[in-house]
């Protein structure tokens, strides 16, 4: 499942999380669920953005 950079005002506060969603979409529903209608919380400038993952490739030597 796809990773999301969330950054906002959180009640006024800078607030940044990593959150794992199906999409921006589903994403952004996590947001206001957990976020305005169970935490009570004013969210402004909600940002979000997918993290793409980087492949580290590990070589060694023998």
């Amino acid at each position: 499942m796809p990773m999301f950079k969330v950054t906002c005002k959180w009640n006024g506060k800078p607030w940044e999380k990593d959150i794992e969603a199906e999409d921006e979409a589903d994403c952004t529903e996590h947001m206001y669920l957990f976020g305005v209608l169970i935490g009570k919380a004013d969210i402004q400038d909600l940002q979000i953005t997918e993290i793409k993952e980087k492949n580290n490739v590990r070589t060694s030597t023998c």
